[in-house]
């Protein structure tokens, strides 16, 4: 006959059992939670503060810019010469013109012909050029890996010839003085050109018209489609100055004249009582 003593030892393997069954239970029911509240994520990024530079990959190329703007000058007037027509001079007051501005645009990266509020004319007068003519090419070229002087100066000179605006200042035949500069702006590989043409006052086409007759008469200068009229009381003179060539034109009388410079046009009635134009310097 079995005694009750053996029942204490089921009874706890029972309970030993059961808080077993409930640990497990109970820790399959808590760890999905651990794992979406207890998740981290940490990341330690390094960056080296230089870098090492490929031999495959050149440096940017640095050109010469006062040889570059010589070249510009010279292959302007080699364009020139093709064409028949006379070197322009390099001028002071022009360069010193085109320099500013090209400084203004390479330290701004304004561009434009008013880039600095100002017309080129404005900007020649505050540099001392007493102009007649005053005409500008401007561009900017930009490589990351630079340029050589001889590069620079024919992408400027190519680019201003295949462009009829810019390519009608370089074959200007009424310009005498050039000015040219080149400047690299400070904060990208970008440079910017300044071509200047000129005419000082001090080659300005001079002449005079008289009327030695009686009546009073009418002339016109013109050029191309540009005219002016201008009436001419009797023993009257009138001085004129032109930047370009230009023609006197007497409608009334049926008379045109090419203008000479220093010329002296003096207008008379002849003995038939016509009028008559004669140059006096001749």
């Amino acid at each position: 006959m079995k005694t009750d003593a053996s029942r204490p030892l089921v009874e706890d393997r029972r309970h030993w059992v059961l808080c077993l069954c409930l640990a497990i239970f109970h820790g399959l029911l808590m760890e999905p939670a651990s794992r979406v509240f207890s998740q981290t994520v940490e990341e330690r990024d390094r960056d080296e503060p230089d870098v090492e530079q490929s031999r495959d990959v050149p440096a940017e190329t640095t050109p010469d810019l006062s040889a570059a703007e010589r070249m510009i000058v010279e292959q302007t007037n080699q364009f020139r010469s093709q064409e028949q027509l006379a070197a322009v001079k390099p001028n002071r007051r022009l360069n010193e013109t085109a320099q500013y501005f090209a400084d203004f645009m390479a330290r701004t990266e304004k561009y434009g012909h008013r880039a600095d509020g100002k017309e080129p004319s404005e900007r020649a007068e505050e540099h001392g050029y007493d102009f007649c003519l005053v005409a500008e090419n401007i561009a900017y070229q930009f490589s990351s890996a630079g340029f050589s002087a001889e590069e620079l100066a024919e992408k400027f000179v190519s680019g201003w010839k295949n462009s009829p605006p810019h390519r009608k200042n370089m074959l200007d035949p009424d310009v005498t003085e050039i000015g040219l500069a080149v400047a690299r702006s400070s904060d990208s590989p970008t440079y910017f050109a300044v071509q200047m043409f000129g005419r000082p006052q001090s080659e300005a086409i001079s002449f005079q018209m008289s009327n030695e007759s009686t009546g009073e008469v009418e002339y016109t200068v013109s050029r191309g489609e540009s005219e002016k009229t201008f009436p001419l009381p009797p023993r009257a003179r009138r001085t004129h100055q032109r930047c370009r060539p230009a023609k006197i034109e007497f409608k009334t009388f049926d008379t045109i004249l090419e203008v000479e410079d220093g010329a002296e046009y003096v207008v008379r009635r002849s003995s038939a009582g016509k009028f008559e134009v004669a140059n006096r310097t001749k």
